[in-house]
């Protein structure tokens, strides 16, 4: 898709992008997997009372990850839109590029085991405990430095909306682990029970944001930071009436990764680059951060960690791919 935008500088390099990447993936699923579709309308009823609840929320899940970019169009000017939503976008690039496609094996996991209650506890435990020990230190690392980020992505000329990654980036927390969740609630066969939850949670978004966040562009990005982060944890609850995964569990299992990210701040808050700045200010900085964070993680898993099934797991999942 760059390679064509590159050439025609058209905005036909998206759709061109779009379907050669959906081909690419269709083909290569021939080439991975023996198993050949064809075309049949035996189970269609029981596909169509599945599907019916998919496409339903669809299209309520993308009314509420946009009303707040609709709002800000009607109560700000176009640059202000521009910058809110450009900001928004930058914060969820790891999400949609990198964590939630990663997240995809461990979803498949949790449906195999979907009638073995115990079993299926572990797996929806295990798997949020890794995406939010994944998610914890780039979090951090977003609402450290938002000004830095946001120079070195978009320029000088976006400097004045920098503020807003920081709320941004606990739209980023949520945006994953909300997505994981509503994946493992689909896997269960909860899709009907899903769809209510998003209609009510969409309408309590939209009411709050335009009573309550109107005021400046600020108000608007914590408040939506906020509403995502009560949405997903309302959400967690459900997931735990029906799996009975143990919150209590996953808050101990996710300590190492909040040790973790305390462990890079303060490496951060004395580290001082000198005459480097911009990108490669940029560079340093993350790659420390991450590193050292995952060091005092490791450290912290191996105190903490070393007696739960988890992190036997965990060694197990790396012997074998050392194999």
């Amino acid at each position: 898709m760059i390679t064509i935008a590159w050439l025609y500088q058209s905005y036909w390099a998206i759709v061109l992008g779009s379907l050669l990447s959906a081909a690419v993936f269709a083909i290569g699923s021939y080439r991975v997997h023996p198993y050949r579709p064809k075309w049949s309308l035996e189970n269609a009823r029981e596909q169509w009372s599945f599907s019916q609840w998919l496409l339903l929320r669809g299209i309520v899940g993308f009314t509420r990850s946009q009303v707040d970019n609709l709002i800000v169009s009607k109560h700000f000017s176009t640059s202000a839109l521009g910058g809110y939503n450009l900001v928004r976008e930058i914060s969820l690039l790891p999400a949609l590029s990198a964590i939630i496609p990663m997240s995809e094996p461990l979803l498949a996991s949790i449906a195999r085991v979907k009638d073995d209650p115990d079993s299926l506890a572990y797996r929806v435990r295990f798997s949020l405990a890794i995406m939010v020990t994944v998610l914890t230190p780039l979090t951090t690392f977003l609402m450290l430095y938002p000004d830095l980020i946001v120079l070195t992505l978009l320029g000088e000329q976006w400097a004045a909306y920098s503020h807003l990654l920081r709320p941004f980036a606990l739209f980023f927390l949520t945006f994953c682990l909300f997505a994981l969740i509503s994946d493992a609630i689909i896997a269960l066969g909860r899709v009907r029970a899903l769809f209510t939850f998003d209609l009510i949670s969409t309408a309590i978004i939209i009411i709050i944001l335009l009573v309550f966040a109107t005021g400046s562009l600020t108000n608007m990005a914590w408040i939506r930071g906020g509403l995502a982060i009560a949405t997903t944890i309302a959400l967690l609850v459900l997931l735990n009436h029906w799996t009975g995964f143990s919150q209590t569990k996953l808050l101990f299992l996710i300590i190492p990764g909040a040790l973790g990210s305390t462990a890079g701040t303060g490496l951060m808050m004395v580290m001082h680059l000198g005459e480097i700045q911009g990108f490669w200010e940029l560079a340093i900085r993350g790659c420390l951060f991450i590193i050292t964070s995952a060091l005092a993680a490791i450290c912290a898993a191996i105190l903490l960690l070393k007696k739960t099934e988890e992190w036997h797991q965990v060694r197990y999942i790396l012997k074998e791919f050392r194999r």
